[in-house]
């Protein structure tokens, strides 16, 4: 048994050490000290914290803003018994490795702050135990995998602002049942094929304790929100081939007793509401006619309360994380 446990620490710190070899670092370096191996040093270096149950075991990976350069290392996915990984404003770029996604302990992953590249690896939808996930101002693009869905039924917080990520918003976002925070603010989302189940669930995790705004949410990844009296046609005048809508409820819970309704551009929107800003042609063509805005001359309110730029979905009495201002 004590074999087998040495080899398991041996296997961490071997991960560790090609970790460090993948990055570009000097002698002044946090990590110019990771040189000492055998007997359970590893859990010494800097940014390196292991386990009380299984006390040579890596736990936490904690390096943020360490002035990191360089690639992330496949052979983090190793590190069987991880549960925390940060490396959040370094200069890491590359790919996000798909090995990470056999982290099966993983809570919170932060990759935010750095030049990572390429798709965020389906894999990562497999590290069912995640609570939380940071990918915020990287260079990510194309879509977002199908696979952070319904399985990871831990995800609280998600980010993923701040990239390049294209293409249709998944419905699978909807199916996160725990889901507290979403952010996907300034990618290239679309939504032209956005179920209604989709927006029910967006409506049921945005923020609804401030009663004093309007909130409109824009497709791009924008919310405007609104102190003074504005009308749908003022939004509509600013904004052609668009509806505005919200989501009804015949039911006091659950998002399946939920629809999405077109506001007529004569309406004054409500403070403490949130509007969704939807292009016409995601509609069927006998509700597009419905959202003709209004004859009257409407202007844009010159006096616009822009408080958040960022799409930011969240339930009530959500943990405390990162900002997203």
């Amino acid at each position: 048994m004590h074999g087998e446990i040495t080899n398991d620490a041996d296997d961490d710190e071997l991960a560790l050490l090609s970790f460090r070899s993948s990055l570009l670092y000097d002698e002044g370096s946090l990590l110019a000290s990771w040189n000492t191996s055998g007997n359970g040093q590893h859990c010494t270096w800097p940014g390196v914290v292991c386990g009380r149950r299984h006390p040579d075991r890596v736990v936490k990976l904690w390096l943020p803003s360490s002035d990191l350069s360089g690639t992330i290392s496949p052979s983090l996915g190793n590190l069987s018994f991880l549960r925390k990984l940060d490396l959040s404003g370094n200069h890491l770029s590359g790919e996000i490795p798909p090995e990470l996604g056999r982290l099966s302990r993983l809570r919170w992953m932060d990759l935010s702050d750095n030049s990572l590249q390429g798709s965020i690896p389906a894999a990562i939808g497999a590290c069912t135990h995640l609570t939380g996930m940071d990918l915020t101002s990287n260079r990510l693009r194309g879509t977002i995998p199908l696979q952070i869905g319904a399985g990871m039924k831990n995800l609280a917080l998600l980010y993923l602002g701040e990239n390049g990520l294209s293409g249709e918003i998944p419905a699978s976002l909807a199916e996160l049942p725990s889901i507290q925070l979403l952010s996907i603010r300034n990618n290239r989302l679309s939504a032209s094929k956005l179920s209604l189940d989709v927006w029910c669930c967006l409506a049921c995790v945005l923020p609804c304790g401030a009663l004093d705004v309007v909130r409109i949410v824009h497709l791009s990844g924008h919310v405007d929100e609104f102190s003074c009296p504005v009308t749908a046609g003022a939004v509509l005048a600013a904004h052609p081939n668009h509806t505005l809508n919200t989501v009804w409820s015949s039911a006091s819970v659950g998002c399946p007793t939920k629809k999405l309704v077109i506001v007529s551009p004569d309406s004054e929107l409500k403070h403490g509401h949130i509007y969704f800003l939807i292009p016409s042609v995601t509609l069927p063509a006998d509700r597009r006619k419905k959202s003709r805005p209004s004859s009257k001359k409407s202007k844009w309110p010159r006096h616009r309360a822009t408080i958040t730029r960022a799409t930011v979905w969240r339930r009530p009495q959500a943990p405390q994380s990162r900002t997203t201002a």
